[in-house]
């Protein structure tokens, strides 16, 4: 009969074509698919790339979608200020209250409070960042804070650890 996908020891290497449509589906998670779209892309039968999936993921292929689609908005979300509906619209959701219903299932908590904590521990990498780039002085390397506002060294790249505390604040969110 051959090596079955999902069985056992006895598992093949998943064929190129369903590698090839699980890149796509990586790619576009966003985009509406359908198990026969995703099967089309493979070249084969709806219930032939369920097999071939799950031996290459471990879940079923619209399982395996969510998932691709919950980590695109755990980027999104923590790194932009987009709304969460603008969000569950770009990662496939057909609303917000869908996507954010499927996302405190998967991941415990709202969009709304992973964001939240996904900003408290990059404040707190940011101050410990800033306390190592002091110099002998106590000075913050690349920064005026001379003045008390921390105001930016043009000469120093925004993405240095140099690039201090009025980045920061929220008249910069969004840049």
């Amino acid at each position: 009969r051959g090596a079955q996908p999902g069985r056992g020891e006895n598992q093949t290497r998943v064929p190129a074509s369903v590698n090839r449509a699980l890149a796509e589906l990586a790619r576009n998670p966003g985009e509406p698919w359908t198990l026969g779209r995703l099967a089309a892309l493979a070249g084969r039968s709806p219930t032939a790339l369920s097999k071939w999936v799950r031996q290459a993921t471990g879940f079923p292929p619209m399982d395996y979608l969510i998932r691709l689609r919950l980590e695109r908005a755990k980027q999104l979300i923590s790194g932009s200020q987009q709304p969460f509906t603008a969000i569950a619209l770009e990662t496939g959701f057909a609303s917000s209250q869908h996507f954010a219903h499927t996302f405190r299932k998967h991941f415990g908590r709202s969009p709304r409070k992973y964001r939240q904590a996904q900003a408290g521990a990059q404040a707190g990498h940011r101050e410990a960042r800033l306390r190592h780039s002091q110099d002998s002085s106590g000075n913050i390397e690349g920064i005026d804070v001379g003045d008390g506002r921390g105001v930016p060294n043009p000469e120093c790249p925004r993405d240095t650890p140099a690039w201090g505390p009025a980045s920061f604040n929220d008249s910069h969110e969004g840049e």
